[in-house]
């Protein structure tokens, strides 16, 4: 992957951390870098596949588990755009915007893209986004309507 160097460093400084959680069995990449197209200007998107029995504890304490993996300024959860899941973070210095999603590992089946898996603990991650293809959600254009003109 063809990656700005903010965002690599971002990667080769966080992923080692995670990695040392035994609860977390992988992470992808989504959004633009996923897709081959970030900039200097892009976010960092990561799904996280956290082991299905250790789910409840991870999500409730995602803050602290970011603070521990990265430099955090400050978090907050993706209710607002339909993502409970999601930890909106800005991470730095240098600043940057990471959201972090925590799925399931026996969600990922059920998704809106394909992520890029960056690291995996045993490949099970892999084959679950292999398992199944990702549904995007079909267009609301009364939602749109709703917020655009806010």
């Amino acid at each position: 992957m063809d990656i700005p160097s903010l965002q690599r460093e971002f990667l080769d400084e966080t992923l080692p951390q995670i990695q040392q959680d035994g609860r977390i069995a992988g992470v992808a990449v989504s959004g633009s870098l996923a897709h081959g197209h970030p900039d200097e200007y892009s976010d960092v998107d990561l799904v996280l596949a956290v082991e299905d029995d250790a789910f409840a504890d991870v999500m409730e304490h995602r803050l602290e588990l970011i603070a521990s993996w990265t430099r955090l300024v400050v978090g907050f959860t993706g209710e607002h755009v339909g993502e409970p899941r999601l930890i909106i973070t800005l991470v730095g210095p240098p600043l940057l915007h990471v959201g972090l999603k925590f799925v399931r590992l026996s969600d990922l089946g059920v998704r809106v893209d394909d992520p890029s898996v960056v690291w995996e603990r045993d490949g099970r991650m892999s084959a679950a986004i292999a398992a199944a293809p990702a549904s995007p959600p079909s267009l609301d254009l009364q939602w749109i309507e709703d917020r655009f003109w806010v």
